[in-house]
């Protein structure tokens, strides 16, 4: 992974020797067991006075090795949650009652060792060397049991809690994120074929001009997260996604194709990071010093996709429409009705259904006022399916009772799956005896 700190190579030399001496202890202890006149139980006891040395070595020599939380670090400072330190505090006891029971009682420690080395020699069997079989097993095996302990506590335990706490890279993310915005802007700007109304109005989603997306700074990975989201929640318009949990807006915005698959994963790759530091994980570096450094830039770029959003809608909208058309229908890109211009008609033999999409800022405001203008200038009997960005609760209510053509209003939040059966139901609800003996004009 990159940006993973190698602070315990230097203990990681030394572990694979200390259990490469724990086997050769054992070994000699085995070799022992041979050589008695009871091999099993020599073999066994044996065994077990070294493991149970070995265990009790290791165990205070993990107590030893437990790594201590930097408390005082910037990146400490920037934690939501503090990391539970019970264990750190329960070593910390536990050393100091060690090496304070050790000094209380130095001078009866040998006393105690021979008379334990006494009991498990006779255990061992009536050699005249077993308790001395027995002193030096401890002996051997309990400091190379705490040598063990310690330097595994001090590299694959220390490394594992280093590794709970640490972020998943960012930095390139945040490039990734920079060259698809920019690219998707550039793209969605440059698109030509843009028809117009008689009075100038283009029936197209225009590219908005927009100040700069401006941003103070963006000192952490946090910080950056909550910009990010910020400006996804303002692509959301006309829902307000400030209740909308950035999973559900990040959704959103691809079911509109204002986010295509890479990029919402590139966002959704820095959220998981930002969440990992807001816990108490510790960026890279690198990661670091790419949030400091482009952060700010990253934002800026992603703001501009409040320009083009429209236009992506449309655009998606408009391939979803081809790609989902049925049988026998027709699919004609910006069609004319006596200078009105639309955004696509579906065909199906005489029926026609024409079908405009609009990304309306309000119930009232200017866009929706064209969009009903324009509406009463279309040709009365043509049915009309308008797809809106949005859910219900933001639909506007469409003047249709001085048309002939029905009118029909999708929601795209909400109906995205149901635009060909939009379209089907007009296609069908259509009497044949109204139908136009004419069609639209070329585009």
């Amino acid at each position: 992974m990159r940006g993973k700190p190698r602070l315990s190579t230097p203990y990681s030399a030394l572990l694979w020797p200390a259990v490469g001496a724990l086997g050769l202890g054992g070994l000699g202890v085995v070799c022992y067991g041979l050589a008695q006149a009871d091999v099993l139980q020599a073999v066994a006891v044996g065994l077990l006075v070294s493991l149970a040395a070995a265990s009790v070595g290791a165990l205070v020599g993990f107590v030893f090795g437990i790594p201590r939380r930097v408390e005082n670090s910037p990146v400490a400072a920037q934690r939501v949650y503090a990391g539970n330190t019970n264990l750190e505090q329960v070593s910390d006891w536990i050393v100091k009652i060690i090496i304070a029971l050790g000094l209380i009682e130095l001078n009866s420690l040998a006393t105690w060792f021979g008379r334990l080395s006494r009991t498990l020699g006779a255990a061992l069997g009536p050699a005249p060397g077993s308790t001395a079989v027995a002193a030096g097993a401890m002996a051997f095996f309990a400091p190379a049991g705490f040598l063990v302990g310690y330097l595994w506590t001090r590299t694959a335990f220390t490394e594992a809690l280093d590794a709970g706490e640490r972020v998943v890279p960012v930095a390139a993310s945040l490039t990734n994120v920079q060259e698809i915005v920019t690219r998707t802007v550039r793209q969605a700007s440059s698109d030509v074929g843009m028809s117009a109304f008689e009075d100038g109005l283009d029936h197209r989603e225009p590219v908005h001009t927009a100040p700069p997306h401006e941003v103070a700074s963006t000192s952490d990975l946090v910080v950056l997260w909550r910009e990010i989201e910020d400006v996804l929640a303002g692509l959301l318009y006309p829902l307000d996604g400030a209740d909308l949990a950035p999973e559900e807006i990040m959704e959103l915005l691809q079911r509109r194709g204002v986010l295509e698959p890479r990029l919402a994963q590139e966002l959704s790759h820095i959220a998981e990071a930002a969440r990992q530091a807001a816990a108490g994980g510790r960026p890279a570096e690198e990661d670091r010093t790419a949030v400091r450094v482009r952060g700010a830039a990253v934002v800026a770029e992603l703001a501009k996709l409040r320009r083009v959003a429209p236009r992506l809608f449309e655009r998606h909208v408009l391939h979803t429409l081809r790609e989902t058309a049925r049988a026998g229908w027709r699919v004609l890109a910006d069609p004319s009705f006596d200078g009105v211009g639309a955004d696509a008609m579906v065909a199906a033999g005489d029926r026609t259904v024409v079908v405009e999409v609009k990304v309306l800022t309000g119930r009232v405001g200017g866009r929706t006022r064209d969009l009903f203008a324009w509406l009463n200038r279309l040709p009365p009997d043509k049915p009309v399916l308008l797809v809106l960005a949005g859910d219900r609760s933001t639909a506007p209510d469409v003047p249709s009772r001085y048309r002939r053509g029905a009118v029909r209003v999708l929601m795209w939040d909400a109906e995205a799956d149901h635009l060909a059966d939009a379209v089907a139901e007009l296609l069908a609800d259509q009497d044949p005896a109204t139908l136009p003996a004419s069609g639209p004009a070329a585009p």
